[in-house]
């Protein structure tokens, strides 16, 4: 039994239950709660909404609350690295949560949704939003070509250039040209043209 004559906090050690528990008073020693268990081989025990804290601040904290997990980061980044120096998840205070592959950035949050840095890959249905909340899929730097329905029409847009629609790669098969004709192929030699 130890006791800490400052806080009135009395601590004890004591075994039963196969654990060997670390225990706490704070009204001089009439009960005791268990703080930490140690048991089996490696495994020790924190109650529920107890914290495991690292830092001189306690600058990270490792908490279960009876219902949630929780890690809470207090300072700089909350890094979790798949091995030394390269890191897996980054997240950032007040800002974006990011993912690696083999430490190179592939994913982002940001404010307005998110970003991927590199290809996308579904392997079920991609889905955009319907159009009245802005759904709309946007392709080009600048947004310059878009596809979209209205929830009655769908709609294929071009803003810079040609529409181009190909059966294959270099092969034209519908030429569509802003403010002009649209052209019509067969295994890539024009064979009709709308004009004024």
């Amino acid at each position: 039994v130890f006791d800490d004559t400052d806080h009135n906090t009395t601590f004890r050690i004591n075994s039963g239950g196969g654990t060997l528990q670390l225990q706490v008073s704070t009204n001089n020693g009439t009960s005791f709660s268990n703080a930490i268990g140690i048991g089996g081989v490696g495994n020790i025990f924190i109650p529920d909404n107890d914290k495991v804290n690292f830092g001189s601040l306690n600058d990270l904290t490792i908490v279960h609350d009876g219902t949630d997990s929780k890690i809470t980061n207090k300072t700089g980044n909350l890094l979790i690295e798949a091995k030394n120096a390269e890191t897996g998840i980054k997240v950032i205070p007040d800002d974006a949560v990011e993912l690696y592959y083999a430490n190179a950035k592939r994913f982002e949050t940001a404010s307005w949704g998110s970003e991927v840095f590199g290809s996308l890959v579904a392997n079920g249905d991609l889905k955009v939003n319907k159009y009245s909340a802005g759904g709309k899929l946007k392709i080009g730097v600048g947004s310059e070509f878009t596809i979209h329905h209205d929830n009655t029409d769908t709609f294929i847009e071009n803003t810079v250039g040609n529409l181009h629609i190909r059966p294959k790669s270099s092969e034209e098969g519908i030429k569509l040209i802003p403010d002009g004709a649209v052209e019509l192929y067969h295994d890539g030699t024009k064979k009709a043209e709308t004009t004024a």
